[in-house]
């Protein structure tokens, strides 16, 4: 099933989103590299993988553009609310909320947003009130191009800079000062930003195996329509990782890359995929279609070995407005009874999960033993790739 449910990036109202950064446009990188020939691909507006005509999708690629026009500088106040408008007794009065120094935003508009959509105007509102800031890299870039966090977004906003011994950090502010190329760097809502693939690279250097994972198989999710391309490549993290070295974290970074897949559906499915690795299961087929009474059905994952269906579930699509459309949760429910039943008319066995199983290893090991999936040896392992 495929249920990404993250909030897109609207790439609307700037500049060539796939032109690398250039000399005068952004700090130099630390190579010095500016040539525009390795640029990252650019892709189009609001594009996403996998279920690319859920409403949810394409109302979620709308909403970055509006937080963007949401934000508020303190010098624009009197233009908004009138002279004589004092921004401390806007804020006192509730009207405003303060999210960094000199940029405010309307307390009812952050109320109605979600873990998301708040972090991306923390990050935002942080760039756009620095006067050339560096690129926004690591979480921060993530939440920008709508890549999905299994845990919660941290409250610092993450900033790249050239390459020197030691940090910075400032309250608020993280800055990793590793260096970057000219070429992993582009334009998305007004700020310079890592492109898909150097933040992709950057957080499976330092995220646990589950969240870089997924991170990952978003990034490379295709769309089975065919309406729009994926994130990234795998070809385009191996030469991002390759232009990095050395890097700490580089021999993990690059496993997690080459386990990654363009077949996973959600989040859910990209933790048990590890976690089925990680107990020695067969490697399951991806996405298998059963076509029924002349209806196709794509299941999550599928073992020759016995003839059985393993289902990553979620309650998103039984409560979210957007993946409701025009139906009632209990028509929801009726469909994927109906779906069920139909898929274990074809196989041999059938299991379900939700996603607080699909992200304990030990859980889902019971889980898929029940069907008759024998463990092993862990699959998933380091390898020693040269640093």
């Amino acid at each position: 099933m495929n249920r990404y449910g993250k909030e897109l990036v609207s790439r609307s109202n700037t500049p060539d989103p796939g032109a690398p950064i250039t000399k005068g446009s952004a700090p130099a990188s630390a190579s010095g590299a500016t040539s525009a020939a390795g640029a990252s691909r650019a892709h189009p507006t609001g594009a996403a993988p996998r279920e690319f005509a859920s409403p949810r999708l394409r109302a979620a690629s709308e909403h970055p553009r509006r937080t963007v026009e949401a934000l508020i500088f303190s010098r624009d106040v009197t233009s908004v609310f009138g002279s004589g408008v004092r921004l401390s007794r806007l804020v006192k009065s509730g009207e405003l909320t303060c999210l960094t120094r000199g940029q405010y935003i309307r307390t009812h508009q952050w109320a109605a947003m979600g873990a998301d959509q708040r972090y991306a105007a923390r990050v935002l509102a942080a760039a756009h009130s620095r006067i050339a800031p560096p690129p926004l890299s690591h979480y921060s870039a993530a939440v920008l191009w709508g890549l999905p966090m299994l845990r919660t977004w941290p409250s610092d906003v993450h900033f790249l800079s050239e390459r020197k011994p030691g940090g910075q950090s400032y309250p608020g502010i993280r800055i990793h000062a590793v260096g970057f190329d000219a070429r992993d760097v582009t334009m998305l809502d007004g700020v310079h930003v890592t492109t898909v693939a150097r933040t992709v690279v950057d957080l499976a250097a330092c995220l646990d195996v589950k969240s870089a994972v997924a991170v990952i198989d978003r990034a490379l999710a295709v769309d089975r329509f065919n309406n729009s391309p994926p994130l990234t490549t795998k070809q385009e993290l191996r030469d991002t990782w390759e232009r990095m070295l050395p890097f700490s974290g580089s021999v993990r970074a690059r496993e997690y890359i080459e386990f990654g897949t363009e077949d996973s559906g959600s989040p859910g499915e990209s933790s048990s995929r590890v976690n089925i690795a990680l107990n020695g299961f067969p490697t399951p087929i991806l996405q298998r279609t059963f076509v029924i009474d002349g209806k196709e059905y794509h299941t999550d994952f599928f073992w020759e070995e016995i003839d059985g269906v393993g289902e990553s579930d979620g309650d998103i699509k039984y409560f979210d407005p957007a993946m409701l459309g025009d139906r009632t949760p209990e028509q929801v429910l009726k469909a994927e009874r109906n779906r069920e039943r139909a898929i274990r008319r074809k196989v041999h066995e059938f299991t379900r999960w939700d996603f607080a199983v699909g992200q304990s290893q030990y859980r889902l090991r019971e889980r898929l033993m029940e069907i008759g999936l024998v463990p092993g040896r862990p699959r998933l392992q380091l390898k020693q790739f040269r640093t």
